[in-house]
């Protein structure tokens, strides 16, 4: 497949596999990004029991935390390691009801022929290093369920942090060349053209951090504490953008 000058592929992923290979530890920041976000999977698995699809699924623990309110749940990473690492934490936690792939989201038609279609689609900060979003959110549109929901987690770009990142090293904060954080209404627009009408968009924490950057100041770190109280996606530092399919 031919990828943009930039893009990530599967090795620059592959080196996180160590790192995320562990759920967050309790208390951590990470962890209370961690928890709101499966707070509001779960929220999306309250009617029956849903067949999930997670894309950039990682170290699975998306899709770990869901397994008991799920009848199935499907994990696609091109990274190897990742998926590695995915298989062996859900064997661990008895997670029978889950597989792990290696694949490519711009191959999901091929990938998913046989498993899906899918009650609920997964991408949780994926979508923004994705160099053909529209070939993305068009696969989701064939693989979800005509009453599913695809939902996209993303960083806001005025995410306070990123901000300050902007100010003072003079550069927009980004893993790769081909990253892009999209406003919810510039990735609701580009959803409507794919087919996936919005429905909801909750605001959620989100306080990345960059290898290489060094952190803000403790003035600067409080204040950006104190504006994530704020009930809002720029101000809390991401937001989930819940999609519905629009009839064929």
């Amino acid at each position: 497949m031919m990828t943009l000058r930039g893009a990530p592929g599967p090795e620059a992923f592959d080196r996180y596999a160590d790192r995320w290979a562990e759920p967050p530890a309790p208390g951590t920041a990470a962890w209370r990004e961690a928890t709101a976000r499966w707070r509001l999977l779960r929220t999306l698995c309250d009617s029956g029991t849903p067949r999930v699809l997670e894309l950039g699924c990682g170290t699975g623990w998306n899709l770990i935390e869901l397994a008991p309110f799920i009848e199935r749940g499907v994990g696609v990473d091109f990274a190897p390691r990742l998926i590695e690492r995915a298989r062996a934490n859900a064997a661990r936690r008895g997670a029978a009801n889950l597989e792990f792939v290696v694949g490519e989201i711009l191959e999901l038609d091929g990938l998913t022929e046989a498993r899906g279609p899918f009650d609920l689609i997964v991408l949780a900060g994926v979508l923004e290093h994705v160099p053909d979003r529209p070939r993305a959110l068009e696969a989701c549109r064939r693989r979800v369920a005509a009453d599913g929901r695809v939902v996209v987690i993303m960083p806001h770009p005025a995410n306070p942090v990123f901000l300050w990142t902007r100010l003072v090293r003079r550069r927009v904060p980004r893993l790769f060349p081909t990253d892009r954080h999209l406003s919810p209404r510039a990735l609701s627009a580009l959803a409507r053209r794919c087919g996936l009408a919005p429905w909801r968009v909750p605001p959620l924490p989100c306080r990345p951090v960059h290898d290489g950057d060094p952190p803000p100041p403790g003035w600067v770190r409080a204040a950006i504490h104190a504006l994530g109280v704020l009930p809002f996606a720029p101000t809390r530092g991401a937001y989930a953008l819940v999609l519905r399919p629009e009839p064929a």
